[in-house]
């Protein structure tokens, strides 16, 4: 992640981030601890998170590849976060640079590496954590590509924690009424 951007002239998620990947995943294979009592489950990132009050560029766990390169080196499941993939497809698609992926095609390489879901909606490249059915997302198709799967699953609407928990409540509520037999 870097607070100024890299042109993306200079960045592609298929050459020149291999290496940081690798770096990760060396580093993280350095960590002793009992897999039967922790269960680690990295998520996938968005292109422009916001850390500690602020909008970053992210440039590591966001493509699909990413992850799955990291699942297969290291035993491990992931967090499937569908609204960092949204937005991951969105930045890719806005490159010029780069040939676009859509979310549909994402959730269907990821899904064999998923152990959890983070489920909300998505706008633009930096809108992040959007309450049900106010962004992007087609999640009839990315819930039919799921659907064969085992994983656990929680809604992650932005604030949606505060008046308590009225955002959350109002998701949960939303994807009982329209997917109530799909989760």
């Amino acid at each position: 992640m870097s607070l100024n951007a890299i042109p993306s002239k200079n960045f592609c998620p298929e050459n020149n981030h291999v290496e940081m990947i690798n770096i990760a995943i060396k580093n993280f294979k350095k960590l002793q601890y009992d897999k039967d009592e922790i269960d680690i489950i990295p998520e996938n990132l968005p292109c422009r998170p916001w850390y500690l009050g602020g909008e970053w560029h992210q440039y590591g766990f966001g493509p699909s590849l990413d992850m799955i390169q990291f699942c297969k080196a290291t035993n491990l499941k992931i967090t499937y976060d569908i609204c960092h993939a949204q937005l991951w497809c969105s930045f890719v698609t806005s490159c010029k640079t780069r040939k676009g992926t859509s979310l549909l095609d994402y959730t269907k390489e990821i899904m064999p590496y998923v152990s959890h879901m983070h489920i909300s909606d998505a706008r633009g490249l930096n809108g992040e954590g959007i309450q049900m059915f106010e962004g992007e997302i087609d999640f009839e198709s990315i819930f039919n590509a799921s659907a064969e799967y085992d994983f656990s699953w929680v809604t992650e609407i932005w604030s949606g924690h505060l008046h308590n928990g009225a955002g959350t409540h109002k998701a949960m509520r939303d994807l009982e009424t329209h997917y109530s037999s799909k989760l």
